[in-house]
């Protein structure tokens, strides 16, 4: 109820002050009053004692599996046992307050995830939308029922939890990031990147020869080459389809940008963390369609999930729909931690972060020495000194990728059948 018992109080304050005067003075107005003060605290008590005992709310979503940022249509099927029909009911739903962000008005000027019915029925249903739903996944979200007299004065709320999980799913890239075979960068079409050539890193001498003017230089084992005094490639025969592994740093320090305004750094690491999950899942989801098994980890896991065509592909969506900044291991400490069963069994190893670090700057260089198969990919804007700039060269001549992502490579909102095929 609407203040509880105050608006008993009240209500009873104001048919002893009207009955007082009418019984002092008389008239026929003070017993209007007092009938009319009677009547509205009567049929308020009726509504609330003889309302509806027991309510059961459906919660629907369209389209089924969204993406972050589309518009989500929400219906909401509410009915009730025991009881008289309320004469009118308000209905708020406290999964748009989280999925809908600070977007609570529609472009319509609605109030997001609030609905109002009038009129006695059985049953209740409306549909609200989200105009920008934001990622993650949403369970466990109450419906707020109100309901009351016809004057609106006593009121009776109603908490009604409902069953079903919502989940959003990141948004896809546009485009992936370009493939770089060590004469130049092509990019790939929109949602389909060219696997590049990784070559096996096997300490095995039978898979090198003597470096050829053309080769790649991304396909040179610079260790090997170091120990003969002569530039080694791999036998391109040798190629297969060597497991990948990828990595998503969700540590907080890795997306932060060096702002100086203040708001403005944790404002621009979550946008900068936001792109580095759709990437994250765009990857994922192109290696669905190869042969071959890949494996995916992030930051605070304790072990790689396997991904072999499109088995687990839904749930590691759902590991990127929840996932958030936080203090878990860096960049550089996961790649450590990874690296030494990789670098030799022919692995190749993505690694999306926010930005290239000290602590990977300095971890980099030996892990990319020993052989291995690396790409990074970077959400923030490249740093201008001149040691970033060396050492991204450094890297690069040694067939390391460095993608530095932007907004433009994200899926636009607007774009229709933007999304993941979920079996």
């Amino acid at each position: 109820m609407r203040g509880g018992g105050l608006i008993w109080f009240l209500a009873a304050i104001a048919i002893g002050l009207f009955g007082t005067w009418y019984f002092w003075h008389g008239g026929v107005a003070s017993l209007f009053l007092v009938l009319l003060s009677a009547f509205i605290m009567v049929q308020g008590a009726v509504t609330l004692w003889f309302g509806p005992k027991r309510f059961k709310v459906i919660r629907t979503c369209h389209p089924e599996h969204p993406v972050a940022g589309d518009k989500v249509a929400v219906t909401l099927t509410v009915s009730f046992s025991g009881g008289m029909a309320p004469i009118w009911l308000y209905v708020e739903d406290e999964l748009a307050l989280s999925a809908a962000g600070v977007l609570l008005i529609n472009r319509s000027g609605d109030q997001v995830g609030k609905i109002s019915f009038f009129g006695q029925r059985k049953e209740y249903s409306g549909t609200y939308y989200i105009e920008e739903v934001s990622r993650g996944i949403y369970k466990d979200k109450e419906v707020r029922l109100t309901w009351g007299d016809s004057f609106g004065w006593f009121r009776r709320t109603q908490y009604v939890k409902t069953e079903g999980v919502m989940v959003v799913y990141p948004f896809p890239l546009n485009t992936f990031p370009p493939a770089l075979d060590g004469q130049g960068s092509v990019e790939g079409e929109a949602g389909t990147m060219p696997h590049r050539s990784h070559m096996n890193a096997s300490p095995a001498p039978g898979r090198l020869r003597k470096y050829e003017a053309g080769d790649p230089l991304r396909q040179i084992h610079w260790k090997y080459s170091a120990k003969q005094g002569t530039l080694l490639t791999r036998i391109a025969e040798e190629l297969g389809n060597f497991p990948r592994l990828l990595l998503l740093s969700t540590h907080v320090g890795d997306y932060a940008d060096g702002a100086s305004v203040v708001g403005r750094t944790e404002l621009l690491s979550s946008e900068n963390f936001e792109l580095a999950v759709s990437a994250a899942a765009s990857w994922l989801q192109r290696e669905t369609l190869r042969l071959g098994e890949s494996y995916f980890s992030h930051s605070g896991m304790d072990r790689m999930v396997s991904l072999y065509g499109e088995q687990n592909f839904s749930n590691i969506l759902e590991v990127l729909a929840e996932l958030d900044l936080s203090s878990s291991l860096s960049a550089a400490d996961m790649l450590k931690r990874e690296w030494a069963g990789l670098s030799a069994g022919g692995s190749c190893l993505t690694l999306i972060t926010g930005q290239l670090t000290a602590d990977l700057s300095s971890i980099v260089p030996p892990l990319v020495e020993a052989g291995g198969s690396l790409d990074i990919w970077c959400t923030c804007e490249p740093h201008p000194n001149e040691s970033n700039r060396k050492l991204e060269a450094w890297l690069r001549e040694r067939g390391v990728a460095i993608v530095y992502l932007s907004s433009s490579t994200a899926m636009h909102r607007s774009k229709e059948g933007a999304g993941y095929v979920i079996a």
